[in-house]
């Protein structure tokens, strides 16, 4: 249960606006040790050495000293002593671990966490009152308001979370320390409170302390993974040892995966896999380590005598057990991925008390919450079939921040996170996390960021979440323009990467050839005519005008505009491509005259041409709303663009030509 006592109305007198933030002096631990001057005093009591209540304490000292411009003295004191700080944090076990209080006690503002944990959230709520926001990782979006004075005259604020475990799963495309540090910090600002690193290969050595600094400090979670399972196999051993892998049409195969019945491949994957988490073994919260299989539609497991009888999902489930038990876990847990093959639940083999389930509905629909379309009926019910056959504490991993499941389109998912969180917490799953990659993923999907963290510690959304979010980005003058503008752009990319009529693990990567195309495009037209579209961009101009000579608004909406580009010319792409879908067997078996032909040519050459643009425009941009992903021709952008998203009606215009050819002749 969770319990919210709103609101914390603040006797202060503010300026909206956003002023830099000035390092205080500091002593060897970071904590703000200047007493000079005027100084205010804070105090936490409790044993000095807990490094999450004094990084809390110097939180607030840091942020206060940036909005007063007075300096806050930190000292340390046992409950009971006669100061009268001006701020006092402390422990109160009676509160939810990660819960919070924040009260007036004499001329005192008293906050108390259930942990050191819940008090640093407690902290940082304090600072949310006053008019602080965090809407996206670093420094450069923090919103700091400018004070005259601070005083609590008002209810108290007492909360929980709805959702305990409350995470985002990480993909870097490169290490880099200062942005993994500066997605930490945003998380526990935002009350999340584990990190998820997707891992493509092992953290730098030479990173490794300071990440994790980053995380005992703000005593946030943390977890390790990714499709990592068939490379702890060296592939090589293939000659000497075939009973090491799969089986396949009666013979071995070194390709994808391995033999789950044998006992040497085990011993051998359960020692490599050491390499990648060895030096994070001392972390407090190392929580899950995911070893998954390769990431495949089709279920390539093993047919050998011994598997034979087994599922995918049995497969990846005696794998998953018998690698927890060779590892040194103490309190970790393994996960075991539902995912694509793997989705059903196991039959035959049963979960080790350390083995948690992993649940991934990444071809789901977007345009729909959970459960609500034909498609999200069956992930609801996979998800439901699977917590009864694994109910020790399953997670789930979401993609509301996946620009490559997303196509490079920016999807504001505001309307749907929400009623989703909904729906898992009634499902019974009370661990929640979104795959999210580097810079991209902050411009394009930086609403979905921001509404997730709220959505998971209440337990459901509020339409106030993504107003607060455009007010903080983009500033009041054009905080409504852009909700309006956030709302339009859902309809519009939601409903172009819909799925909710396809069959299989369909996703938009390429427009399934199936009958619901048609449906498909019949319900995308309206958001795609030259009117509706003109629509959309005369807000987000309206936005630009309004912040004109504005900075860091003007900017931050030149690059919302660029992005609008991308999903302007995307969406009519896949527009063009389903019209073409279920028009092409007609034209192709000469069932249409030669207008409607050559109507067809034209469709599919505009297609490609809208859809590869594409590239060039993400590729043009701004460095820091590209990221890494997009930095050159090599990338999975330029790869997407000029083959996948494009494949079918390139296809279907080599025929028409060879057709056009052979009736020459």
């Amino acid at each position: 249960m969770f319990l919210v006592a709103f609101v914390l109305p603040l006797a202060v007198t503010m300026q909206a606006e956003i002023i830099n933030v000035h390092e205080c002096a500091a002593d060897g631990n970071g904590i703000n040790t200047n007493s000079g001057g005027s100084s205010e005093i804070m105090f936490y009591e409790i044993n000095n050495s807990n490094r999450t209540i004094a990084f809390a304490v110097g939180e607030l000292s840091r942020y206060l000293k940036a909005a007063t411009g007075r300096d806050y003295h930190i000292a340390y004191r046992k409950a009971g002593g006669s100061e009268t700080p001006l701020v006092r944090l402390k422990l109160d076990t009676s509160l939810h671990h990660d819960g919070y209080h924040i009260y007036r006690s004499g001329e005192s503002i008293c906050i108390s966490g259930g942990s050191p944990r819940g008090c640093l959230y407690g902290a940082y709520m304090f600072l949310y009152e006053l008019g602080f926001r965090w809407p996206l990782p670093g420094k450069e979006f923090e919103v700091i308001p400018k004070l005259d004075d601070i005083s609590l005259s008002g209810p108290e604020i007492k909360s929980e979370p709805a959702i305990n475990g409350r995470g985002i799963c990480y993909a870097p495309e490169n290490y880099n320390l200062e942005d993994m540090v500066k997605m930490v910090d945003y998380f526990a600002k935002n009350r999340y409170n584990y990190i998820f690193i997707h891992q493509y290969g092992g953290i730098p050595d030479e990173m490794v302390e300071e990440f994790k600094e980053a995380l005992i400090v703000r005593d946030m979670g943390f977890e390790l993974g990714g499709h990592l399972l068939p490379g702890y196999l060296p592939r090589d051993l293939f000659n000497k040892h075939p009973e090491y892998f799969r089986m396949e049409n009666g013979k071995r195969t070194p390709m994808f995966n391995m033999c789950p019945s044998s006992s040497e491949a085990l011993d051998i994957m359960a020692k490599n896999s050491m390499k990648d988490w060895e030096n994070l073994r001392d972390l407090p919260r190392l929580e899950m380590l995911h070893f998954w299989p390769d990431d495949l539609f089709e279920d390539r497991w093993c047919s050998c005598e011994k598997c034979s009888g087994l599922s995918a999902s049995d497969q990846i489930l005696k794998i998953t057990n018998e690698m927890a038990k060779r590892l040194p876990l103490g309190q970790t847990k393994l996960a075991n991925l539902a995912y694509h093959a793997t989705i059903y639940p196991a039959q035959k083999i049963k979960p080790r008390k350390d083995v948690q389930l992993f649940f991934c509905p990444r071809e789901r629909c977007y345009r729909h919450v959970l459960g609500e379309c034909k498609t999200n009926e069956k992930y609801l019910k996979w998800l439901k079939n699977q917590i009864e056959a694994m109910p020790n504490n399953p997670e789930v991993l979401e993609y509301y921040l996946d620009w490559v499941l997303f196509r490079d389109i920016p999807v504001p998912l505001h309307p749907i996170i929400g009623k989703d969180v909904e729906v898992y917490r009634q499902a019974g799953i009370d661990r929640i996390c979104s795959l999210a990659f580097q810079d991209y993923s902050a411009w394009a999907y930086g609403p979905n960021y921001y509404v997730f963290g709220k959505a998971l510690w209440r337990g459901e959304g509020d339409p106030e979440d993504i107003d607060e979010y455009c007010n903080a980005m983009f500033g009041p003058a054009a905080g409504d323009l852009m909700k309006k503008y956030y709302d339009l752009l859902f309809e519009l990319s939601a409903t172009a990467l819909q799925v909710c009529g396809y069959e299989g693990f369909e996703d938009m990567d390429i427009p399934p050839l199936q009958p619901w195309a048609k449906t498909h495009a019949k319900q995308l037209a309206p958001f795609v005519t030259n009117e509706h579209l003109e629509h959309i961009e005369s807000i987000i101009k309206a936005a630009l005008a309004s912040v004109e000579g504005q900075e860091p608004y003007k900017t931050r909406i030149d690059h919302q505009y660029i992005l609008w580009q991308v999903a302007k010319l995307d969406c009519e792409g896949i527009y063009l491509n389903l019209l073409a879908n279920y028009k092409m067997d007609a034209v192709l078996n000469c069932k249409t005259n030669e207008s409607e032909r050559l109507y067809m040519k034209g469709i599919l050459n505009q297609a490609i041409r809208k859809i590869t643009s594409v590239s060039e425009i993400i590729k043009t941009a701004p460095g820091e709303l590209r990221g890494p992903y997009f930095a050159d021709d090599s990338g999975a952008l330029n790869f997407s663009r000029k083959d996948v998203y494009v494949r079918s009606p390139r296809a279907w215009l080599k025929k028409l030509s060879e057709q056009d050819a052979k009736s020459k002749k």
